[in-house]
């Protein structure tokens, strides 16, 4: 098993805004997206922002960087691949977000994207789905217990001390 990467663990905050943005904005595969279409998005995008703790202002400043950048960087949606279509998502997620501070309360959704984020880490790739599912209740539960309001910023040695006995649990 690998040592943990706790540059993904450490940012685990910012991990989940960027697979939240990427899970909740589903771009259509079109040369350009339809006033509809772009209603959606908005909507979507406006949501998650509220979900994460930003206020309406600030959700509204957030859907609008975002739809902006999709636009200018990814403005022909039908050339290049899923792939890399979720890759723009995720960096243009993650810099809108960037100048907030985003509390993530406990919530069914903030732990399905929790569990999301820690399937794609390097670690828990390669692991049979119930060790996964161990690995990440295992997290999950910590994290409850350590910070039972919600998620804001998790310092490093409280991630790194996390991460490496779930690591041992699953191990065993």
């Amino acid at each position: 098993m690998h040592i943990l990467e706790s540059k993904a663990l450490v940012k685990v905050k910012k991990i989940i805004l960027l697979f939240a943005f990427s899970f909740f904005v589903k771009l259509h595969v079109s040369a350009q997206l339809s006033k509809s279409q772009e209603d959606s998005i908005k909507t979507q995008i406006f949501q998650l922002g509220k979900n994460f703790g930003l206020n309406d202002n600030q959700a509204n400043e957030y859907t609008a960087c975002c739809l902006e950048k999709l636009k200018s960087e990814f403005p022909n949606m039908s050339k290049g691949t899923i792939e890399e279509a979720r890759a723009i998502r995720r960096r243009i997620g993650g810099e809108c977000l960037s100048k907030y501070t985003i509390h993530m309360a406990w919530s069914q959704q903030s732990e399905i994207i929790l569990r999301a984020t820690l399937n794609s880490l390097k670690l828990t790739q390669n692991l049979s789905e119930q060790t996964r599912e161990i690995f990440n209740n295992c997290v999950i539960k910590k994290l409850k217990i350590a910070y039972p309001a919600g998620l804001t910023k998790v310092p490093e040695d409280v991630m790194l001390k996390i991460g490496n006995d779930c690591k041992k649990q699953i191990s065993n």
